[in-house]
Formats: structure tokens, C-alpha cells, sequence
């Protein structure tokens, strides 16, 4: 990569709350969630639509099935 001169980035603190949206780090969680989700799908054919995903919910799931 060629040497860029004369950028520079500049770190923001938030004010007065979150602002309605994701917080630095959590957009990239929210497509892997729908990926392990439908992971589980197809693994056992159960579908789960909430968040969070555990194992008491995916057994329940299986029992319904």
C-alpha cells in the first residue's frame, strides 16, 4: 500500500446516550447471530428466532419438533 499523508482519524466520545445504534464492536455481531441460528437449523431442522440461542431453548425446540 502506498503512504497516504495528511489523514488521520479522530476518535468521538458519545454524549447523552447511545444514539440508537450499535455500539463500536457490536455490528458485526448481529449477522453472526443470524448465521449460528440458522447453523442450528440445519443441523437439527429446529428453528429458533430469539436471541440469545441456549441450549435449553434449542432442547425445547427439538421437543416440539
Amino acid at each position: 500500500m502506498a503512504e497516504q499523508s495528511g489523514q488521520c482519524a479522530r476518535l468521538h466520545p458519545r454524549q447523552g446516550g447511545d444514539g440508537g445504534g450499535p455500539a463500536e464492536g457490536e455490528a458485526s455481531q448481529w449477522p453472526t447471530s443470524a448465521a449460528q441460528a440458522n447453523a442450528l437449523f440445519d443441523a437439527t431442522g429446529a428453528r429458533l428466532r430469539e436471541l440469545p440461542l441456549p441450549p435449553r431453548r434449542l432442547a425445547a425446540a427439538l421437543q416440539t419438533r
